[in-house]
């Protein structure tokens, strides 16, 4: 069942993970004079999904057409905010904590200091404000799978970069597969592995694909033929400006992850 669970929702596991976890740490109960804490997390990902949406319809409109435009900014929020995260998630059950002793004494006939009740309440709003940011950025983008063929527009893949994407295979298989455009205007499309070195997969360093595991750059022409250390290639279409898949085709491959 678990496994069923992972597959259907292979995207949005991520997500629905931190809004459980963030639900658990931060939920102080809703209600007059507590902070809304599932608010938060609906806000979060409300922007999550609404930022996704823009950038789909950005890259399809080719207005962002270089993924470097995103990369660097995007890395360096996604570090700031897992470190923010990070901090929230140790000091949580504190943050929470001094929010209940503080909203109990003030609900009671013991006077006491309001300046204590603010500053509770700042920081279980500021601790309910990393996560719902951290909950949008982890939404993702996805390409469009429907009754078994998967279809990436050339607007997601077209500059020049190294694109990865992951796949659930029928058996439960996590695979990868990569995309590139090659420099004759033709795209180079395999798995994210190799006959030699396995499932190690590839990444990008000053314009070539390295292979993880032996460190040898991969010639761009060859990427989507069979050999050496060269991206195991599957078939693949391309029709009305798109990469088209059939996702029965990854099924065969899917031992290369086992």
């Amino acid at each position: 069942m678990l496994g069923q669970f992972n597959q259907a929702l292979s995207g949005t596991i991520g997500p629905c993970l931190l809004v459980m976890s963030l639900s658990v740490l931060l939920t102080v109960g809703e209600g007059r004079n507590r902070p809304a804490s599932r608010r938060w997390r609906a806000i979060g990902v409300a922007i999550g999904l609404a930022a996704a949406v823009v950038f789909a319809i950005l890259r399809g409109t080719a207005i962002l057409n270089r993924r470097s435009t995103v990369n660097l900014p995007t890395l360096i929020l996604g570090v700031i905010l897992d470190v923010a995260l990070i901090a929230v998630i140790v000091r949580s059950q504190g943050i929470v904590e001094r929010w209940r002793r503080t909203s109990a004494s003030r609900v009671s006939a013991d006077e006491k200091d309001d300046a204590s009740v603010r500053r509770a309440r700042l920081w279980m709003n500021v601790a309910n404000g990393v996560a719902a940011a951290d909950i949008a950025v982890t939404i993702p983008e996805e390409y469009s799978l429907v009754d078994g063929v998967a279809t990436i527009p050339f607007s997601q893949v077209e500059d020049g970069h190294l694109h990865r994407f992951a796949y659930t295979a029928a058996d439960g298989t996590e695979m990868r597969f990569i995309i590139i455009l090659k420099n004759g205007g033709a795209y180079g499309v395999g798995l994210d592995a190799c006959e030699t070195c396995g499932d190690a997969g590839y990444y990008e360093q000053d314009g070539k694909i390295i292979c993880k595991r032996c460190d040898v750059a991969i010639n761009l022409a060859t990427i989507g033929f069979k050999g050496g250390c060269n991206p195991i290639p599957f078939p693949y279409q391309v029709d009305d400006g798109a990469i088209i898949i059939h996702a029965a085709d990854l099924d065969a491959l899917s031992a290369h992850f086992q």
